[in-house]
């Protein structure tokens, strides 16, 4: 990623969460516009899948959400996070086949880049080098992308339910040579009537304790933003606006009740200056939305389930006969 289109993508991101802002605002019920007291702003916006709070401009967004459409619930996930933990296929089916009507406005899309990522690691030799995975014949393997393969690190465990030995290969996060732009939609769990509740992670408090005014204080340059930071937004927002969101950040870290001032509310939120670009940004806020739930929420044709089914089927079937074949030292340390 370039410097230009790094540029360009964040100030997209940007101009997408002022219009969030400006539109809640404009309907009444952005949180800050109200006094919160200081028990209800420690339930903080998480994931419920790993219990990790939501940051910066993020965590503002969803907050936001949730009070617009009232949800009691604190907890977010994706489709993804929603099937694993525990929510029923025909709910998910029907989020994807009803986005448009019913979902659209209720799903939160957030934004961040992505700068590092969890991968395999591989044994290395007393050089530090990576070692070959050899077959019986002593020759190093070679993958189906013809690629050489090597050992991977770990160590064998038994899964205490079936008794079974199994090899658990060790992750270790790397930094990538270029950073990734995510885009996510989450639900509320609330729109999930399946999902098992005891699978659902609680809060990490120790995580979130005075997050949002590091963020406030870290204001960053270049490429390394992994995150829209408040900051960002202030020069697009009338002084009044940015006090009350600064203030509303700061009840929050310092575990205090927040009284919002609206007396000096302005009527138009934004400033004139920044008005167009954020119209421009609401617009294609909803086409972005509508382009990831067309990628991957939207129902698929008879046709393409059925290559999709048939691609499962080959892949399960090169799979088992991989693990049929293959020396039991080359399935257990090696890929």
């Amino acid at each position: 990623m370039t410097d230009q289109e790094f540029k360009a993508k964040f100030e997209s991101i940007k101009q997408s969460a002022v219009a969030e802002i400006a539109t809640a605002i404009m309907r009444k019920d952005a949180p800050f516009l109200q006094n919160v007291s200081k028990e209800k702003l420690q339930q903080r916006a998480y994931n419920a899948s790993n219990g990790l709070a939501y940051e910066g401009v993020n965590s503002l967004l969803l907050d936001i959400k949730q009070a617009q459409h009232g949800y009691a619930s604190n907890e977010w996930i994706s489709l993804e996070e929603a099937q694993k933990l525990g929510a029923s296929k025909d709910e998910i089916q029907n989020i994807r086949d009803t986005w448009r009507e019913n979902y659209a406005d209720k799903c939160a899309k957030v934004h961040y880049l992505q700068k590092t990522a969890m991968v395999n690691a591989h044994k290395l030799d007393e050089f530090g080098q990576k070692i070959p995975l050899k077959n019986d014949q002593g020759e190093q393997r070679i993958g189906k992308n013809g690629a050489p393969l090597f050992e991977y690190d770990g160590q064998v465990k038994t899964n205490p339910k079936t008794g079974k030995s199994y090899f658990e290969i060790r992750q270790e996060r790397i930094t990538l040579e270029q950073p990734i732009l995510r885009t996510e939609l989450l639900y509320n769990v609330e729109e999930f009537k399946s999902i098992d509740k005891e699978k659902i992670r609680e809060l990490n408090t120790q995580q979130v304790k005075k997050h949002l005014l590091k963020n406030l204080q870290e204001h960053q340059n270049g490429n390394d933003r992994t995150r829209v930071f408040f900051e960002d937004l202030k020069e697009s927002l009338y002084p009044e606006t940015a006090k009350q969101i600064e203030s509303y950040f700061k009840a929050q870290s310092f575990e205090k009740e927040y009284i919002a001032n609206t007396k000096n509310q302005p009527a138009h939120t934004i400033k004139p200056e920044a008005k167009q670009s954020v119209d421009k940004a609401i617009e294609s806020s909803k086409a972005a939305k509508e382009e990831v739930a067309k990628k991957d929420y939207a129902p698929k044709t008879k046709k393409a389930q059925k290559s999709i089914e048939a691609k499962q089927q080959e892949k399960t079937k090169a799979k088992y006969q991989t693990k049929t074949s293959a020396p039991k030292k080359s399935k257990a340390m090696g890929r």
